[in-house]
């Protein structure tokens, strides 16, 4: 063997060595991350971020959560790119559903809205309940968001304030606060059913508070021609 092979069985080694330690690594994250995922939806775990604990009050108008469907089984023989693709992690941006803007007679402030409540998307952005009906359909649609970033501005809403979602389709609905009310947060959240299309939005309260609020603002909004 001369030296020219004896320098590439070595790269060859290191390289094998570093796919190896790279895998353990990302298995062990991905660990620690289901783990925390499950820390967090746990039902008994309630923080500031835990804003979806979301009830209807009339039972033949409830939400029902979307049903997904997963392949139990794959016969595909994955090939050496696939392998490389899945050891990679990619890190692809969340892509908003709507924009939504709200105008209260101090502010005015549009948002993108992306869908879920889970404690990574509520930090930054305002989460769409995927269990709730969207703005182009006959039912409530319910947004929620923190009182320190985007639904900061919900301290200056009243009744009567307007408010517009824009689907990514295109489509503008044009919505009016109709009510607004605080509840402590150990309650849970119920919205009365009625026809035609809603808007709910919630959010943790009072917006000047150390440490988790005690309570949960609710604005309701009606579709408005």
């Amino acid at each position: 063997m001369n030296k020219r092979q004896k320098i590439q069985l070595v790269i060859f080694f290191v390289f094998i060595a570093f796919l190896i330690t790279y895998i353990t690594v990302l298995g062990i994250s991905n660990v620690i991350e289901e783990a925390d995922i499950n820390i967090i939806s746990a039902p008994e775990t309630q923080g500031e971020s835990d804003t979806a604990d979301v009830w209807i009050r009339n039972q033949h108008s409830a939400i029902t959560p979307p049903i997904y469907s997963v392949s139990d089984k794959d016969d595909s023989v994955p090939t050496v790119r696939g392998i490389i693709e899945m050891m990679i992690p990619k890190n692809h941006a969340p892509e908003a559903i709507a924009k939504i803007t709200i105008e209260t007679e101090r502010k005015t402030r549009t948002y993108e809205v992306m869908k879920g409540v889970d404690k990574h998307t509520l930090k930054r952005n305002i989460g769409w309940l995927p269990s709730s009906y969207l703005p182009s359909q006959e039912g409530l649609c319910v947004l929620m968001g923190h009182r320190d970033t985007e639904f900061k501005i919900l301290k200056y809403a009243e009744v009567g304030d307007r408010i517009a979602v824009i689907l990514n389709s295109g489509p503008t609905y044009n919505y009016k606060v109709s009510h607004i009310e605080v509840i402590d947060s150990e309650e849970p959240i119920l919205f009365n059913s009625s026809d035609g299309s809603e808007l709910a939005l919630v959010t943790c309260y009072p917006f000047r508070y150390t440490g988790i609020a005690p309570q949960r603002m609710l604005v309701t909004c009606k579709l408005h021609n």
